[in-house]
């Protein structure tokens, strides 16, 4: 019987016994292919600003915080400090590369790549049956910069690279001028990198960047089982006085093609293909499985399950299993809990087993594994009580279904600092939830009862990440949606406001989740007139006087019992100061009755095009402690004054459309008396890596409160008219701030909202941030420094620094692996714990 097993023992089993000589001859006739593009590589990558001058005196150029690459995202174009770099001993064959990226070549390819790339580290295994049987085999690459190349741990050659050792700031040989000007060696080239796109005349010039070489492996270093090849690639330096070209400099590290050759009839055993058999192989969360990587390296032998947590905080782990076969009878189990030398116990119901189901860019995490899928990722959530001692917990994750049963080691380490509760969190965070995406996916009448009960799973999701924002709708067709859930009805010729819906909807939204430290009442959109600026400030079509006003207002009126589409005076026509007095008066009975006292009242939303003052006066008439909520790029924000006295209206939220970069509140207007957010708009694409990262970049690098408009569940739905719905931004447009990508961080279930990879990387980013804020509040007070000492806080400032440049620096190139980043969450945990030993804090 086959043992599901891995390491090199089952090695040639798993790959199919592929011995060179055994399948076809590589295609420049060199031999066969034993390692090449399609082997999945473990990759590192260091960050610098690119170095100008020579290989023999360069510099790295100087940090300019003014600049910005705008096509990243509004994420920084410079790094202030430089990224790790791996241990001296990456080379060695036993070090363990875990948390490396998985990827295949190219790296960096083409005539291009990345100009902050300062070094790639690369390690490749293969297998070798018989020494003594083993044949000439040849590494070939193709590359920018320099390389170098090692087996088992010792140097087999280097070419453009200087000799002696080689540092994280070694420099490769330097380039031709030739490869960086056009003929008159005035213009720089532009930073191409396809082929394709170079004109004739100059791909000579763009060829002189590309290198090639090629090292005999020596037999002597060769050793039955697996064996570990490693390169390095260094950059070169910038020539001094060169002017940036358009497009962007070109990256002078980059490996556009490699490959490890073997004679026929050699004892190697090729690893450039999937899996053949059931294999259980180690992942980190931050790995995306079956869009970063389909199957696991054979010859990885499988580790443990490495988790970090703090008290009162929840961390997750993750394992894969691939079989051709398929995994439908797949069940794992952590029976026995996780347990501490010292006595300490975590109670198997604190671990949680799901199975991720990869839909698009996402995966739910389901309690039942994938009857389908050939990969099956399995995810261990530990809740970390509050009161868990400090240290080192193991377990072991059993996984049936296979032939044999496997066993997985599980290994948690909590540091001694507690996570507050959710609704002490200092982070700010504005989940946006879609009342009428739910109904409408799972074709259920708005707020029906089954409708409310499909809610719970939203409300219980954001209840986790401590949501602090939480919008209603008080009128119809919003860029929110169209789900009034404040409702009108015409009584006596006037609308008086029916808030039986809002009373449900906030009450099951309090069953799950803290209060909220806002709720913003959606009284505004765009689609009723525009009084603003630039682009925004202008109704399409329309070239009259401003501001242009609707006549009415779309709402939902409540008729026999059944919500239906209406339409109510503007603001300020005959009868409305009553209703809409009402209304917000009704607002905050409801709160009063759900003991929601500190709930702060918004009126909502506006943006670049704000309301004109007639309608601020409106309701500034009724309530003047009534607040509004202001989602701008930022340079509308003096309009509305930055101070209480300098507005019209208070401010009650002014949501940042800014540049995600560390000290730069600089270049925005922020009022003393509301929380100041980043839209998480282009700073948060679909990897799990953005969520990890957008709240600590946020709160902590980027010096604003938090984020906002994260949605929870806008998933989309096909409406009963046979069209597709997404309900966000459907019905009015608001400017460019809607965001262009999923707004999601659940995916439905059979009841509902169920958490995605993306959401557990959310609520661990949102922790972190937690923890990093506590140590910044800290240091910022005087008296506490003290108490604490310098030397400790050299470590916890250290701490924050260095998480911030890696996690800014890793949008550049998303880690599908997560080693520094977990290094470093573990350095701002154990900084946070020795901080509150010595202030005496639990």
């Amino acid at each position: 019987m086959f043992r599901v097993a891995t390491g090199w023992a089952v090695a040639a089993a798993v790959l199919g016994a592929s011995r060179a000589g055994a399948s076809a001859a590589d295609a420049a006739g060199n031999g066969v292919a034993i390692l090449d593009e399609n082997t999945l590589w473990r990759v590192h990558v260091a960050w610098r600003l690119p170095a100008v001058g020579t290989a023999r005196r360069a510099a790295d150029m100087a940090a300019d915080p003014s600049h910005y690459h705008w096509s990243w995202g509004w994420i920084r174009d410079a790094f202030s400090e430089p990224t790790p770099v791996p241990p001296a001993d990456w080379a060695a064959a036993d070090f363990d590369d875990a948390g490396w990226l998985r990827c295949r070549a190219p790296i960096f390819g083409g005539y291009a790549g990345d100009p902050y790339a300062a070094s790639i580290c690369l390690r490749g295994r293969f297998g070798l049956t018989d020494p003594a049987r083993a044949k000439e085999m040849v590494l070939h690459l193709v590359y920018r910069g320099g390389a170098a190349a090692y087996l088992n741990g010792r140097e087999i050659g280097r070419a453009h690279l200087p000799a002696g050792e080689i540092d994280a700031a070694a420099l490769a040989d330097d380039y031709p001028l030739e490869a960086f000007v056009d003929a008159s060696g005035e213009q720089p080239l532009p930073a191409v990198r396809d082929r394709r796109r170079v004109p004739a005349e100059l791909l000579a010039r763009y060829e002189l960047r590309m290198r090639k070489a090629a090292f005999v492996l020596p037999r002597g270093l060769l050793r039955r089982g697996a064996n570990v090849l490693a390169i390095r690639v260094h950059r070169s330096a910038i020539p001094a006085g060169l002017p940036a070209p358009r497009g962007g400099r070109w990256g002078t590290a980059g490996l556009e093609a490699v490959r490890l050759t073997a004679a026929a009839g050699s004892a190697a055993v090729a690893n450039t293909q999937p899996v053949r058999r059931a294999h259980v192989w180690n992942a980190d969360v931050l790995l995306r499985v079956g869009i970063d990587a389909d199957y696991g390296d054979p010859l990885e032998a499988l580790g443990p399950m490495r988790l970090l947590g703090c008290r009162n905080g929840a961390c997750s782990g993750q394992v894969v299993v691939t079989a051709p076969g398929g995994v439908a009878r797949l069940r794992a189990r952590l029976a026995a809990g996780l347990r501490s030398p010292a006595g300490g116990a975590i109670p198997p119901s604190a671990c949680r087993v799901r199975y991720a189901k990869l839909h698009g860019q996402h995966h739910a995490l389901l309690d039942a594994a994938d009857a389908e899928g050939a990969a099956q990722p399995v995810w261990l959530t530990v809740q970390v009580p509050a009161d868990a001692a400090a240290g080192a917990y193991a377990g072991a994750l059993r996984i049936e279904g296979l032939a044999e049963p496997v066993t997985v080691p599980v290994e948690l380490t909590v540091y001694g600092w507690t996570l507050p509760a959710p609704r002490d969190w200092v982070t700010s965070v504005n989940l946006l939830q879609s009342a009428e995406t739910v109904a409408g996916h799972y074709g259920v009448p708005l707020w029906s009862d089954r409708h409310f009960a499909l809610l719970e799973r939203s409300f219980a999701l954001m209840g986790l990440l401590g949501n602090d924002v939480l919008g209603v709708n008080a009128v119809a067709k919003t860029v929110f949606g169209d789900d009034p859930v404040i409702v009108f009805a015409r009584k006596d010729g006037r609308w008086t406001p029916e808030l039986g819906l809002l009373r449900r909807y906030l009450g099951a939204y309090a069953r799950h989740a803290p209060a909220p430290k806002l709720l913003c009442v959606q009284v505004w959109h765009y689609g009723m007139y525009y009084d603003g600026v630039r682009r925004d400030g202008r109704m399409r079509g329309y070239d009259g006087p401003y501001p242009v006003c609707a006549e009415t207002i779309p709402i939902g009126e409540l008729r026999q019992g059944k919500v239906v589409a209406a339409e109510m005076p503007f603001f300020g026509r005959c009868g409305t100061e009553q209703t809409w007095r009402a209304t917000l008066a009704g607002v905050r009975g409801v709160l009063a009755e759900l003991g929601w006292r500190d709930t702060r009242v918004l009126l909502g939303t506006a943006g670049d095009a704000w309301p004109s003052e007639k309608t601020i006066r409106f309701f500034g008439g009724i309530d003047r402690s009534l607040s509004w909520r202001v989602a701008t790029h930022g340079s509308s924000v003096s309009r509305w004054g930055e101070t209480q006295a300098e507005r019209t209206q208070a401010n009650g939220m002014v949501v940042g459309y800014a540049n995600m970069v560390r000290r730069n509140m600089w270049r925005r207007a922020r009022p003393a008396d509301g929380p100041v957010s980043v839209i998480a708009r282009d700073v948060i694409g679909t990897s799990p890596f953005d969520h990890l990262g957008i709240a600590p970049l946020a709160a902590v690098a980027a010096n604003y409160s938090g984020f906002t408009w994260q949605g929870v569940d806008y998933w989309g739905y096909t409406g009963a008219d046979g069209k597709r719905h997404r309900g966000l931004a459907e019905y009015v447009g608001f400017g460019n701030i809607i965001p262009h990508r999923t707004m999601f961080v659940s995916l439905p279930g059979a009841d509902g909202a169920v958490a995605t990879v993306q959401f557990e990387m959310l609520r661990e980013g949102i922790q972190l941030s937690e923890a990093m804020l506590f140590l910044r509040k800290v240091l910022g007070d005087a008296a506490g420094r003290a108490r604490i000492g310098d030397e400790l806080a050299r470590r916890a400032g250290g701490a924050v620094q260095s998480t911030c440049d890696v996690l800014e620096s890793g949008r550049r190139m998303q880690p599908h692996g997560g080693a520094d980043v977990r290094r470093q969450i573990g350095l701002v945990y154990a900084a946070a714990a020795a901080v509150a030993d010595k202030l005496g804090a639990k």
